[in-house]
């Protein structure tokens, strides 16, 4: 089995392995010997390839906040997004009361401010 999980942002700048499993000492042996033959006739990266990945998303680090977002886009953007989803709100059917009061507090606060934190106790 080969694969490789390098085309991300932690192979680019942390993993260099190559995902393989070889089992016995002669195919460990072939193994090295494809490898190195590779890097042999490898080129380095040309500067072009160096500056489109400097400038890229890969070298971003995205702040707590965006990350924060991202997270709740992915729970609930279908509902942002689909407008005729809004107010059909499927989950309220499980919730208690207090739970209920809650959502449609959350959505007026969202309405209004456009963001807001839901929380409870644990």
């Amino acid at each position: 089995m080969i694969g490789s999980s390098n085309l991300s942002k932690s192979g680019f700048y942390e993993n260099t392995e190559l995902n393989v499993v070889v089992d016995g000492d002669e195919n460990f042996a072939k193994m090295q010997a494809w490898f190195t033959r590779l890097r042999d006739e490898s080129h380095d990266f040309n500067q072009d390839l160096l500056d489109t990945i400097e400038s890229s998303w890969i070298k971003a680090e995205p702040t707590p906040y965006e990350v924060y977002m991202k997270v709740l886009y992915e729970l609930v953007g279908h509902i942002v997004d689909n407008e005729e989803e809004r107010g059909d709100y499927e989950i309220i059917k499980d919730l208690y009361q207090f739970q209920i009061d809650a959502v449609q507090q959350a959505v007026e606060i969202v309405k209004k401010y456009h963001g807001v934190f839901v929380s409870d106790v644990v």
